[in-house]
């Protein structure tokens, strides 16, 4: 979504003064003012091609000098920053070259590639989306746990490779993109989403060509790029067309967009249409561009000189990418003939609005406004090719979810990433007017049969396309869902549908046997449910077991002809199976197809495809239990439940209630004892019949403790609980199974968490020098530990009612950078310094930082002020140290002399003398956590007396306005 790798870490920038874009270095121009002249130079600035000529004379800076620190993203979306974007393949080469320099891993272009099967020739013009399932998400396990370390880029990209690797292995050379979802919060993340590439093929968008396939280790000849959307949990990422979507729709197609449309050159007359960071966000589109909207941040203006900005199709707390108007979709007719979708002519025709602000770039706008065209693109840039009569319109991409070791994603973590990809092949749909397929499926266009785990007779656990049952035998229930049959515009209507099941890999890496479940004839009911909804044939043939020692197995369903079936785009049932599972089995059994024995045939009797099936696993876990990803919730709170969509039995099952009940919609939380006694109840809940229990630690079946367990204690008639437990240890993690009785008692239930006691809370302290020297606009403060006990820090700036707090999640270094962030994040603490930042802290103020557990207990507060500004109105900034003693840099002494500038200077040049770069950021509204040439010229300006320029006055002695975006 911009062209910054992660906050602070910069690919290419344009220099404020001259205009220059360059690449990996910083343009910074000779400067005079008064008597004091400055000049930094070192080697290698390279200009992008057709980004225009500097205006001035400059010398470039080397980007090795560049302080960086990434930023990542929790839940707080009202302030939410979009550092997420696009990532050049010079810039990840060299994070590659870079790790392996370090010894991280060896070098990716010299690893043996895996054979791949070939691209199907139907997939190769695409033409068609299925509908996206479960099984559609491909599993990869992060086994050294990388993302839950201070990981670096090269180690991200080489661990994204490696996941990408699998899944072309498994599935072949089939994807034009590979995506990613996480299922846990990262250690870090670079920024909110981003958008790395592999290979352009393209002319006529700003952008070379190359393919850089081999230099990350990418196995295959058709991967053009990678999508990585980071924690499928966050909040701000949603499923539909709800207004709480509309952000997640609009990165989606930020960042696919980014294959094509952030690269344009400035126009022969100057004006810049892309990558400026006076106006807008580097490599996307300029603020000053009016194009009726767009997820490239495009924005639609009314009127004109004064225009206003309207931000009616926009996102709320990101109200830089907006629907656009014309197409009503994602992209824009400007977006579509970069990306190959419309000719000139027809962008010029569907732009309503093409016009360019001259001045300003803050609505409103008052200045000229001008209008260009696509002609003027080409001129520049070049002319499109491949145009839009030959240029790909169809693309494949395969999705995979990075898990943990032995906690696969949950079935809620897959629903809502299906959800949100079978919306985004919608929108690509809709907003390349009908004439291009995004497929987020595994599969191709080829017909579908499925097995899709329901439930055991026995405690279980469905995760996608495996289902998890403790040892000592089961009996294993399966729908067979087909799909996708019409994908071929050929056959419409189904006659027959038959799979069938291969057993010969059932004893890789397993002991024990599976067997088909003998049953009465399917005429019965036994495997085909005839009355479900989602059954569409009318007639059943044979089922029939072909050998039970090693159970090879049929299944067919035919349809009657009068009566055949069209694919309605959705999922049908057309069978069940029943597998028994022996009481010596360990390991994981994989149910797959029978090569041949698969296919579907017309009403008429003939042929017309071969099916896939999507294998199904069954794992015999005897140590880990589900709540491996319990939520964590604090003591004296409720707890909203909703299980409505949740379809887990519990594992353990519970010890309490006569008659054990069925259960389901099982979920798991984890909380820290305040004291030795903890009630928990549901007795106010909307839903009416609750089972729950608590356990010690740690996490397993084989390993937790139930400490106690309630059913239908509420009070007489009453099937809800409520139940106290005594015993536990103040400071100490316990764990929370919460089930419906049954799959109809599913709902909205309300769980209150009552703890005694309060274990005393450590309060944050000033930091030992030299962190302990008061900032402009970070707060540096020692959090302190509390051993044991998970807490939340809260700041809050005297004279306001907001309480702000910090992002434990996302400390990025060992120097301890972080966020400002709305909603409280609990952690153990384990940092000697934090440097906090956000739109809330400026100058002149007081913030007082205090610790929780609960939200509703607090340590003392520790005091922190922020430096008042100088001089001129009491506006002045840029006082960053006092002087130089020969070793070190004295405080900040209340004046801004060119010792201050020097200083910026030294940090810019990692120099050991440097100050800390939380007192040298100082440009932007928010410091952006990184030095460079923007931040020696606010140390200038400051000394030349201009004034602090970001809208607070002295808050310390007046009123305060803090200027939040």
């Amino acid at each position: 979504m911009c062209i910054i790798k992660r906050e602070g870490e910069i690919n290419t920038m344009r220099d404020p003064v001259s205009n220059f874009m360059v690449h990996k270095s910083i343009v910074v121009t000779c400067l005079i003012v008064g008597s004091l002249v400055m000049g930094f130079a070192c080697d290698d600035a390279k200009a992008l091609p057709g980004n225009g000529s500097p205006t001035r004379s400059s010398v470039s800076v080397d980007s090795s000098r560049t302080v960086s620190v990434s930023k990542g993203l929790g839940d707080d979306v009202s302030h939410l920053h979009q550092d997420c974007g696009y990532i050049s393949s010079n810039s990840w080469l060299r994070d590659i070259a870079d790790s392996v320099a370090r010894g991280e891993f060896t070098d990716p272009a010299q690893r043996t590639l895996p054979r791949l099967a070939p691209r199907l020739l139907q997939q190769a013009g695409q033409g068609c989306a299925p509908m996206v399932v479960r099984d559609d998400l491909f599993l990869f396990e992060d086994t050294a746990q990388l993302l839950l370390t201070n990981f670096t880029d090269g180690a991200l990209f080489n661990l994204m490779t490696s996941a990408a690797n699998a899944l072309l292995t498994d599935r072949g050379d089939s994807y034009d993109f590979v995506g990613f979802w996480v299922d846990f919060t990262p250690n870090h993340t670079l920024g909110s989403a981003f958008y790395l590439g592999l290979e352009n093929d393209a002319t006529g968008i700003g952008q070379s060509i190359y393919n850089q396939r081999a230099g990350i280790g990418l196995a295959g000849d058709n991967v053009e790029g990678y999508v990585m959307m980071w924690n499928i949990n966050d909040n701000i990422w949603a499923p539909g067309v709800a207004a709480d979507a509309n952000f997640t729709r609009l990165v989606l197609a930020q960042e696919f967009e980014h294959r094509f449309g952030m690269f344009i050159p400035n126009l022969l007359d100057g004006r810049n249409m892309q990558g400026t960071s006076g106006c807008g966000r580097g490599g996307h589109w300029n603020f000053k561009v009016d194009g009726q909207g767009s997820g490239m941040e495009i924005r639609e203006w009314v009127g004109s000189s004064p225009a206003t900005l309207s931000t009616a199709s926009c996102v709320s707390f990101a109200d830089n990418i907006c629907f656009n108007s014309d197409t009503g979709g994602v992209f824009s007719y400007s977006d579509l003939y970069l990306m190959g979708y419309v000719s000139p002519a027809e962008m010029d025709a569907g732009n309503s609005e093409l016009r360019y602000m001259d001045s300003s770039c803050s609505s409103p706008y008052n200045g000229t406004i001008s209008t260009f065209s696509s002609s003027d693109i080409v001129a520049s840039a070049g002319v499109r090719s491949p145009d839009s009569t030959t240029a790909q319109k169809d693309f494949h991409t395969g999705w995979i979810m990075i898990h943990l070791p032995g906690q696969l994603p949950s079935t809620g973590e897959l629903d809502k990433a299906v959800g949100i990809l079978n919306q985004w092949s919608t929108d690509w749909d809709s907003s390349t007017l009908g004439r291009g397929k995004m497929n987020n499926s595994l599969r191709g266009c080829t017909p579908q049969i499925s097995l899709r785990p329901v439930s055991a007779d026995t405690n279980n656990m469905v995760r996608g396309s495996d289902i998890l049952v403790p040892p000592g035998g089961a009996e294993v229930t399966f729908d067979i869902i087909a799909s996708d049959w019409n994908t071929l515009g050929v056959g419409t209507l189904v006659g027959e549908a038959k799979a069938q099941v291969d057993s010969t890999g059932y004893s890789s890496g397993t002991t024990g046997s599976l067997s088909p479940v003998i049953m009465p004839s399917p005429s019965t009911g036994a495997f085909i449910d005839t009355v479900r909804a989602d059954y569409l044939f009318q007639s059943i043939a044979s089922t029939e077991n072909v050998d039970t020692a090693t159970p090879d197995y049929t299944w067919t369903a035919s349809a009657s002809p009068a009566t055949g079936v069209s694919d309605l785009d959705t999922a049908a049932y057309f069978g069940t199976l029943k597998l028994d599972v022996s009481p010596d089995a360990t390991g994981t059994f994989t149910i797959d197809l029978l090569s041949g024995g698969s296919h579907l045939l017309d009403d008429g009797g003939a042929t017309i495809a071969s099916v896939a099936l999507n294998a199904a696993k069954i794992t015999i876990d005897a140590a880990n239990a589900p709540c491996d990803a319990a939520q964590t919730v604090s003591c004296n709170s409720t707890v909203s439940i909703d299980n409505s969509g949740i379809s887990l039995a519990p594992i353990p099952g519970y010890a309490c209630g006569a008659s054990g009940g069925p259960h389901d919609g099982t979920l798991w939380m984890k909380f820290v004892s305040l004291g030795d006694t903890v009630t928990l109840a549901t007795c106010g809940s909307a839903a009416q019949d609750s089972s729950f229990a608590i356990y010690a630690m740690p996490c397993g079946v084989s390993l937790m403790s139930e400490l106690g367990c309630s059913e239908d204690d509420c009070g007489p008639s009453n099937f809800l609980g409520d139940i106290t437990v005594t015993g536990l240890t103040p400071g100490e993690e316990y764990l929370v199974q919460f089930s419906a009785w049954s799959s109809a008692d599913r709902g909205s239930y309300d769980l209150v968490i009552t703890c005694n006691g309060m274990t005393t809370l450590s309060a944050p302290a000033i930091p030992i020098a030299p962190h302990d020297i008061t900032k402009d606009r970070y707060l540096s403060f020692d959090p302190t530990t509390n051993p044991g006990q998970m807490t939340a820090l809260r700041v809050m700036r005297v004279g306001s009612v907001t309480p702000w707090y910090v992002g434990c999640g996302l400390s990025l270094d060992g120097e301890g950078f972080t966020e400002l962030v709305s909603s409280p994040e609990f952690c153990e603490w384990d940092l000697s310094v934090i440097h906090a930042r956000g739109c809330e802290i400026v100058p002149g103020n007081e913030y007082l930082i205090d610790a929780t557990m609960d939200l509703l207990n607090f340590s003392t507060a520790l005091s922190v002020l922020t430096t008042v500004p100088q001089f001129s109105a009491g506006r002045q900034f840029g006082d960053i140290v006092g002087v130089f003693d020969g070793t070190a840099w004295t405080a900040a002494e209340g004046l801004v002399t060119a010792n201050d500038i020097v200083a910026v200077v030294h940090t810019f040049q990692l120099l050991a003398t440097a100050p800390h770069l939380s007192r040298a950021d100082n440009d932007g509204k928010i410091p952006n956590g990184i030095i460079a040439s923007n931040d020696i010229l606010r140390a200038v300006f400051g000394f030349a007396g201009s004034d602090f320029d970001f809208g607070v006055t002295n808050c310390l002695t007046g009123t305060c306005v803090p200027n939040c975006p």
